[in-house]
């Protein structure tokens, strides 16, 4: 008998996605559970949209908690873990949202930290290989989302007193595609590596900017 075909379907999981009242993180919230998942929506301090993310997310048919937790704080990601496993009493999917890419002349220091998240990667996936759990990180290009232009202008050399449309029309010509990438180009790739789809990636750094070089 053959074994059901795999779908990137996420019905039945719950997933924790920290950093997830606004921007990115809100994105990928409701994208997953527009598919399916029961959603821990972690925050740091924006309580009112972490409500209405929440809210959102009930008006899809799921269930959703916003807990706040500093993740930079390791008591802080312990207690969270354990909110979450008291209100589902399970974890299948851990979404960690971090900043946004970085532009340029100023970027080098930030972009050594993101050469340690994806060894890191690489490594956590080797360590999980008993558990039959898959660990993979998402390299996105420029997104339009609240902070986009701002992190733009900051990182772009002599953008200081460029408006915003000029902003989106510069970065827009880094992508041979010609567009700035939104949100949903991001969290449809994140669905498909988080569902069973996906299972065979595994380690692995996904660059998502639409071939774009900054």
């Amino acid at each position: 008998m053959s074994s059901p075909a795999p779908t990137t379907h996420l019905d039945g999981k719950v997933a924790l996605l920290t950093a997830s009242s606004r921007g990115m993180g809100r994105q990928n919230a409701l994208e997953m559970a527009s598919r399916g998942a029961d959603i821990a929506a972690n925050y740091s301090s924006s309580a009112p949209a972490a409500d209405v993310v929440v809210d959102s997310i009930e008006k899809l048919g799921r269930q959703a908690i916003a807990i706040q937790a500093d993740i930079s704080q390791s008591g802080a990601i312990a207690n969270l873990f354990e909110k979450v496993y008291e209100h589902f009493n399970r974890i299948n999917i851990i979404v960690s949202n971090i900043r946004v890419k970085s532009f340029g002349h100023k970027s080098r220091p930030v972009l050594g930290s993101k050469a340690a998240v994806e060894a890191f990667v690489r490594c956590l996936a080797h360590n999980m290989d008993d558990k039959r759990i898959t660990a993979n990180c998402l390299a996105p290009g420029g997104v339009k989302i609240d902070m986009y232009v701002e992190a733009a202008r900051k990182y772009i050399p002599g953008a200081d007193d460029w408006s915003d449309e000029k902003v989106e029309e510069v970065v827009s010509h880094f992508s041979p595609l010609g567009r700035v990438g939104v949100p949903e180009d991001i969290s449809r790739v994140l669905v498909f590596l988080v569902s069973d789809n996906g299972f065979w990636i595994n380690g692995q750094v996904l660059t998502v900017g639409g071939g774009a070089v900054a």
